[in-house]
């Protein structure tokens, strides 16, 4: 009896994850969904209460990942240093809740990139990038920490200009791959604005 309730939970936890896996993958491979904010809302969601509601289960970190991942993603469509910022803070709070995940490190470096090329903080980019190589010295982000950490000491990295925000929204050149596991993202990309549909919600 003592074991029902977390293994009922983990059973959930798992059910809802692949609910939620399914509008991202579903989002990810359909780019005229990605051109309505709430299709990402609606996945972004599905993420959200399953990190908010299942947080100790093993799929809490991976929906808390994702989440933050979706945003990124989203920020490089809405051009929105809104999106950008949430997907920071919800990296943040990843490392502060999930600090011996395998994932740490990604988040990191993720929320590196954001403040580098959205923000243009260098000195707090060099600050989590430093950070990951402390962390674990082993770990599969150091290369690309110490890379970039490099180029930026060099003046070789400079912040792209920014966009404002598309009032009808916008695509993503290149469309990321559905998720097999909980992988990271590159600094945005420039998008192109569509044509707007009528009585259709844009950004």
């Amino acid at each position: 009896m003592t074991h029902a309730a977390p293994d009922l939970a983990e059973q959930e936890a798992a059910k809802a994850y692949e609910k939620a896996r399914a509008c991202y993958n579903n989002l990810m491979l359909n780019e005229s969904k990605q051109k309505i904010r709430a299709n990402w809302e609606t996945c972004i969601g599905q993420f959200a209460a399953i990190a908010r509601d299942y947080a100790e289960t093993e799929k809490g970190p991976d929906a808390l990942y994702t989440e933050a991942k979706l945003y990124r993603l989203l920020a490089g469509v809405s051009h929105n240093k809104e999106d950008a910022t949430e997907a920071y803070n919800l990296y943040n709070s990843f490392t502060k809740h999930y600090r011996k995940s395998r994932y740490n490190d990604d988040a990191l470096y993720q929320m590196a990139t954001i403040k580098l090329y959205t923000f243009g903080d260098e000195r707090k980019a060099k600050r989590l990038l430093i950070q990951i190589i402390r962390w674990d010295p082993d770990g599969d982000r150091v290369r690309d920490a110490k890379n970039l950490l490099a180029d930026i000491r060099a003046g070789k990295v400079k912040a792209p200009p920014q966009e404002s925000l598309k009032p009808q929204g916008a695509i993503l050149q290149k469309t990321p791959k559905p998720i097999n596991e909980i992988a990271t993202v590159t600094p945005p990309v420039s998008a192109a604005t569509p044509s707007p549909e009528k009585k259709t919600p844009k950004f």
